[in-house]
């Protein structure tokens, strides 16, 4: 017999008397120590002040303050309530306080925004493991009342499956961990003999001299890690022995029958509630828009599912924010399980542990809606999330499919919130930034006007500033009076006006080309171009980054700003109700501006932060009204005067006119607009035939039917077109039927949901588009040349576009026009005046020629006609765009771009698309 049975007592390092106030102690302080003079002032202070800046949420603060509040409480209970029971300190330590600090260093860490699925699973762990807090506090509790004890024992069913839960998700990380220590431990040992002899006597110093502090640090490593690896094993033993002390209690006072239900039922609850809420919405927005509707009914069915549809959308969007990772892409098991310092397992073993591993993490992992199979690596041949990558622009294009508009536009708030919630304040901030477009701040804006009677220059002057670590680029989409003209775009490194970079008037295609060549360069571009009648796209690029500067051979770095860059736009345009227009931001991408900006108009301080630019500057004298003839070399000649009533001659009776309808969901919030549109129509002494549109959503087929066979009220309104695809269903059933105008009725999306068509036909009526509630960014460029080479345009309701009819009906060669407050008439009468009115002429003339020339407009030698009159006049045209160089290689490389057969072929790019 051994000492320790003839006595009857354990030695004292078999006690958990021994043990758990020994693991419990060394761990709470080394973690203390840690988090006060480590942890705590680098990642708590910068979580408070992401806070404090709005760029974090506050539950990152309540998280930073449990990882503090739960340690101390712990200590504080171990020194008072647990002092005269040291053996509860085991119990307590991996029971209580280890579980709930992994549940908060996962919550913290590893998820970002919290899902139903995550929160329920947390909930159960909280009661769980407070129900086991509950029992180590009350010695009694076996002696409370049936309905105590009974909550205690489904709380300690919660907390078992608690246990089991974390002991086996912990265990997938502890074996290959243990492995890797194993594999590493037995490489050192048997290469240490080989290493000592060929170190020098140098090296072998500096390893002792390291081996010291290297000492202390691989103790307190190798101290943790053994904590680490024994609480897969500790909790759920721990765990299991509570419950059925709890459980063996009540059958004790009652029956193991009774107890066993109770148990049973809070385990299905648990297991019940777990697999309702983990349930991902995205699975039925999918299955919902997998097949487009194929009749009323069916579309009213989708449209009862609305809700549905965008928070599963939402949700697919915004998994990379939400889950952990995704089932079938969880690499680093396959990966820590096939290293072969490590596990070393075969391929189809590691798949295996993956798939199981992927089971039991399901709560915190993404489900595809398709299991996807071919692997997909990035530029250095390592494995990414191919769910990720793939159903966020899955989701993305079904959202502009049935809700007709971005999901980056219309969900913005949802998805800056989720992209803030880390406790990394840099990358919270860097996200935002991306999202909210806050990568430039504009120090300074100055509005300078220039004014020649009636009409005036406009100088725009904005200095930008990178907030961020890499270049950026700035663009705006901005609309412009129909009459206006862009005149001058010019970029410097100093406000010096010699110094600047001029621009140079070309084609649109060779522009774009060799703006997106110069920014894969990274050099210095401007790029203007015209999207519509009255719409431009200014794009400026690069805005120097911040950069880390080293502070002499003290290595230490500061981060100091790039270099500020200085841009100069200039237009000129006529005055409107004794006031000078100025440009009204429609998007804008990556630059913002706040009360720190320096804003001024004509030197006088502009005080808006929530707007760009006011929608007009007071002029200084009267403006009064002129007329104005201009001639130009190519024979022909520009009047423009101010309009009069007798200007607006009646519409002809019985006109053929056709009416486009936009049936996009969209145009459901448009219905008043619309009702007040057909009543201005039915007045009309005219023959109307209605082409009502409808998308590939669409259950209704387009069809063509008789005014008066429209009921507005009874019209359906579903999935999303463009105008491009308006002209085409309309062009498709036209059919032998002629017209003297074709009205499209739309509102202002369209441009945002991607590319046009290219073989839309040339319109010999006139074609106007109007919008019902605003301009759109712009259009592509077969749709803005079918409208303006027809003789039509852009208008914000039928009236405006049936007067502009009316003018060009009044007109023999319908070469005359009207609009902000002057008729514009084109003769081919020479003429030797000219002024410096003529920019502003010249854009009447190139629509002249489109229209006179459609048959035409595709060739080369009409295209370069047009061009010419943009060279000479220094405009931004549909055709010609405006672009600043900076050195020689450039210019060369533009001259060989302006020679090529393709210089004005522009192509479609994106809204939210920057380099």
């Amino acid at each position: 017999m051994t000492k320790e049975n003839i006595i009857g007592i354990k030695p004292l390092w078999r006690k958990a008397s021994f043990w758990g106030p020994l693991l419990f102690w060394s761990w709470n302080i080394i973690y203390m120590f840690t988090f006060l003079f480590g942890f705590s002032w680098t990642v708590v202070l910068d979580i408070i002040t992401g806070v404090r800046e709005d760029i974090i949420p506050w539950i990152f603060i309540f998280n930073a303050a449990l990882m503090f509040i739960i340690p101390a409480i712990s200590m504080w209970l171990a020194l008072t309530v647990f002092l005269k029971r040291p053996a509860a300190l085991l119990v307590f330590g991996y029971g209580v306080e280890g579980p709930l600090m992994l549940l908060l260093l996962l919550r913290m860490f590893a998820i970002r925004q919290m899902t139903a699925g995550m929160l329920t699973l947390l909930v159960i762990a909280v009661i769980g493991i407070t129900t086991l807090f509950w029992k180590l506090l009350d010695d009694n509790l076996e002696k409370r009342s049936t309905g105590t004890q009974a909550i205690a024992l489904m709380g300690m069913t919660l907390c078992l499956l608690v246990g089991l839960y974390l002991g086996a998700f912990l265990l997938f990380y502890v074996v290959p961990f243990t492995a890797f220590i194993l594999q590493g431990l037995y490489q050192f040992i048997i290469h240490l003999p080989e290493n000592l002899r060929t170190m020098t006597a140098e090296q072998l110093g500096d390893l002792i001299g390291f081996s010291i502090f290297g000492a202390m640090m691989i103790t307190l490593w190798a101290y943790t890690a053994t904590l680490f690896i024994g609480l897969p094993f500790a909790m759920p033993g721990l765990f299991s022995y509570q419950w059925w002390q709890t459980l063996k209690g009540f059958a004790k006072r009652h029956s193991w029958a009774v107890g066993g239900a109770l148990a049973t039922f809070a385990a299905v609850l648990a297991i019940g509630s777990l697999v309702i809420f983990n349930r991902q919405p995205q699975h039925a927005a999918f299955e919902l828009l997998s097949e487009p509707p194929s009749s009323p009914a069916e579309v009213a069915a989708l449209q009862a599912e609305s809700e549905t549809i965008r928070v599963g959308l939402l949700n697919a969007y915004l998994a990379s924010n939400r889950y952990f990772s995704a089932v079938g892409d969880v690499r680093h098991i396959f990966d820590m399980y096939t290293d072969p310092n490590g596990m070393n397992l075969t391929k189809a073993a590691g798949a295996r542990v993956q798939t199981w591993y992927e089971l039991l993490a399901r709560p915190i992992l993404y489900e595809p809606f398709e299991p996807y199979t071919e692997e997909l690596v990035n530029e250095w041949g390592v494995p990414i999330n191919q769910a990720f990558q793939k159903d966020p622009l899955i989701a993305a294009e079904l959202y502009e499919t049935y809700f007709d508009e971005p999901i980056s536009v219309a969900e913005r708030p949802a998805i800056v919130n989720a992209v803030k919630t880390t406790w990394d304040m840099r990358q919270g901030e860097a996200a935002w930034i991306e999202v909210d477009d806050r990568e430039i701040h504009l120090e300074e804006q100055a509005v300078t006007v220039t004014e020649h009677g009636d009409w005036a220059e406009v100088e725009l002057y904005e200095v930008y500033r990178n907030d961020t670590a890499i270049r950026q680029e700035v663009i705006y989409y901005f609309s412009l009076p129909e009459s206006a003209v862009i005149t001058g775009v010019w970029l410097g490194n100093s406000p010096d006006r010699e110094d600047r970079f001029e621009h140079r008037v070309s084609p649109r295609g060779a522009a774009q080309q060799l703006y997106k060549e110069e920014v894969s360069r990274q050099v210095d571009p401007a790029l203007v171009e015209q999207l519509g009648p009255r719409q431009y796209r200014l794009r400026i690029f690069p805005i120097e980054p911040r950069r880390m500067v080293w502070q002499g051979n003290n290595q230490r770095a500061t981060v100091e700003d790039g270099d500020l860059l200085y841009m100069w736009l200039t237009y000129a345009t006529l005055s409107e109700d004794g006031a000078w227009p100025l440009p009204q931001l429609a998007e804008l991408r990556n630059v913002y501006w706040d009360e720190e900006t320096v804003r001024t108009i004509n030197t006088e301080a502009f005080a808006q932060p929530d707007i760009w630019l006011p929608e007009f500057v007071a002029a200084g004298a009267d403006p009064a009204p002129t007329t104005h003839t201009i001639g130009f070399g190519n024979g022909q000649t520009v009047t423009a005067r101010p309009a009069t009533a007798t200007d607006l001659p009646a519409l002809p009776s019985n006109l053929d006119i056709a009416i486009v309808l936009d049936r996009s969901r969209s145009m459901e919030a448009m219905r008043n607009l619309v009702d007040a549109q057909f009543a201005e129509l039915a007045a009309l002494d005219a023959n109307i035939d209605v082409y009502l549109t409808a998308s590939d959503f669409h259950a209704a087929a387009p069809e063509r039917v008789a005014f008066a066979d429209v009921d507005p009220a009874e019209l359906v309104y579903f999935g999303g077109q463009d105008p491009a695809q308006l002209l085409t269903q309309f062009a498709d059933l036209q059919g032998s039927a002629t017209y003297d105008a074709v009205l499209i009725i739309t509102d202002a999306t369209g441009y945002q949901l991607g590319e046009g068509q290219d073989n839309l036909p040339s319109f010999e009526m006139p074609v106007w588009i109007v919008h019902l509630d605003g301009f759109p960014l712009g259009y592509d460029d077969p749709t803005l040349e079918a409208i303006q080479s027809s003789g039509g345009g852009t208008v914000n309701t039928v009236a405006a576009a049936l007067e502009r009819l009316s003018v060009a009906f009044g007109s023999p060669d319908k070469n005359v026009d009207i609009y902000d407050g002057y008729v514009w008439e084109v003769s081919d009468s020479a003429s030797t005046d000219t002024s410096d009115f003529a920019p502003i002429a010249a854009r009447r003339i190139i629509l002249a020629e489109m229209q006179q020339k459609r048959a035409s407009l595709g060739t080369l030698d009409t295209l370069d006609a047009l061009h010419a009159i943009a060279v000479e006049n220094s405009i931004v045209t549909p055709f010609s765009s405006m672009i600043v160089l900076i050195n020689s290689r450039q210019e060369q490389r533009l001259d060989e771009l302006e020679n090529a057969d393709d210089r004005f072929d522009r192509e479609h790019e994106d809204v939210g698309e920057t380099q």
